[in-house]
């Protein structure tokens, strides 16, 4: 796992609602990697404070059982909280001493699921801690698909401990209302707090006035040779482009893993077409937040990046190489309902060069009683969470 501006997106809104809601409050978040704060300098409130110790608690209770998906329970009364591990709690102590604490707020997301499920060790650390302090503990934004009986088995004894949760899918609210029907709900993924403070969501974007097709692609989860049939075909690429009267590529990095080079050939021809070619690197993203592009479009793996353009009325398309991006994508449509085509690695590069593939949106932001009725409910959870006055 490294940083990516989905869940760092995200994470800044939360922060900033907080916030908003207390200026004088103490937001601690342990994060995978709390070296990416440097890179988003000006984003996140100054006095954020970034850990990683849950984190390095969860790497040292896994054990052969948890890696191979095997029967081990991820109960918190169950859990292996060795000396080591007390060692980095009392630290978490250490830094909230003296503090008023409200709640342990669990940012969800897609990293448990049933490939990553050692990764509810996460959750089980967070409901030890919710109990040790005598706070609530609210999840929001998870998402749990792929999801199958015996994972779910596994994870709920950590999701009874929760006092509120909200989901992001249908699919992952079905499994969680299974085990828990009085305290969850399904408002969609937490980027959709963009609707509830505009001015705040637009800080995180970089608006651009060019026409250019902006592709992202999560080299971790989409194979090489997959992604040749995109980037090796420049006559796809050109044909695209000048079909929506486009003048240039923008290969967007949205983590540090998604190094991608554009093959020598397809440079080539394209520049040789008079097509522009940028790369914004995983920083830049970073530092100045997505670039948009209103005249453009865009081909995205990716998560979020699908969800802004959506929201905003943008056109473009998903790809998407595995199961659990088939439904992440999907999920996109189930609250921002639009057109934009969900295209299967099996099915380059002829479905991008099909006519139409890249949907034009209306250039505005979505407004439709599907979406505004998500909206409604994350002002639901705002409220719940104590965030948002009634």
């Amino acid at each position: 796992m490294s940083p990516n501006f989905g869940d760092e997106f995200v994470l800044c809104l939360w922060a900033h609602a907080i916030k908003k809601s207390d200026p004088a409050a103490l937001v601690v978040c342990d994060v995978f990697n709390p070296h990416f704060r440097f890179r988003m300098q000006g984003r996140f409130p100054r006095d954020v404070v970034f850990v990683d110790i849950l984190w390095k608690c969860v790497w040292r209770a896994q054990s052969p059982a948890h890696l191979e998906g095997g029967t081990a329970s991820f109960d918190p009364n169950e859990i292996d909280v060795d000396a080591w591990c007390q060692v980095n709690l009392d630290c978490l102590d250490d830094i909230v001493a003296g503090c008023d604490l409200q709640s342990i707020h669990f940012h969800g997301g897609g990293y448990i699921n049933r490939i990553w499920i050692n990764h509810a060790l996460i959750l089980a650390f967070a409901a030890i801690l919710a109990e040790k302090w005598e706070v609530p503990l609210h999840i929001t934004g998870f998402g749990l698909l792929p999801m199958d009986q015996n994972a779910l088995q596994r994870l709920s004894p950590a999701l009874l401990r929760a006092d509120w949760i909200d989901l992001r899918d249908e699919g992952s609210f079905d499994h969680v209302r299974s085990v828990c029907p009085k305290s969850c709900i399904f408002s969609g993924d937490d980027a959709l707090l963009m609707g509830i403070d505009a001015e705040l969501a637009s800080r995180q974007l970089s608006i651009r006035p060019e026409r250019r097709l902006a592709i992202i692609l999560q080299k971790d989860l989409f194979p090489a040779e997959t992604i040749n049939l995109l980037l090796g075909n420049p006559q796809v690429l050109i044909g695209t482009m000048d079909a929506y009267g486009l003048e240039g590529l923008d290969i967007v990095q949205c983590s540090p893993s998604d190094q991608i080079d554009l093959p020598i050939e397809t440079s080539r021809v394209l520049t040789s077409n008079g097509k522009d070619i940028t790369r914004t690197p995983v920083g830049t993203v970073m530092r100045n937040g997505l670039p948009v592009y209103p005249n453009g479009a865009l081909i995205s793996t990716r998560f979020h990046p699908h969800l802004v353009f959506t929201y905003f009325g943008l056109r473009g398309c998903a790809l998407a190489g595995l199961d659990y991006y088939i439904e992440k994508h999907r999920s996109v449509t189930a609250t921002l309902p639009n057109e934009w085509p969900l295209i299967l690695a099996h099915e380059l590069p002829n479905a991008i060069a099909s006519e139409g593939v890249l949907r034009l949106g209306s250039g505005t932001l979505i407004d439709n009683p599907i979406t505004q009725g998500a909206i409604a409910r994350k002002r639901t959870t705002l409220r719940r969470l104590g965030l948002l006055q009634a």
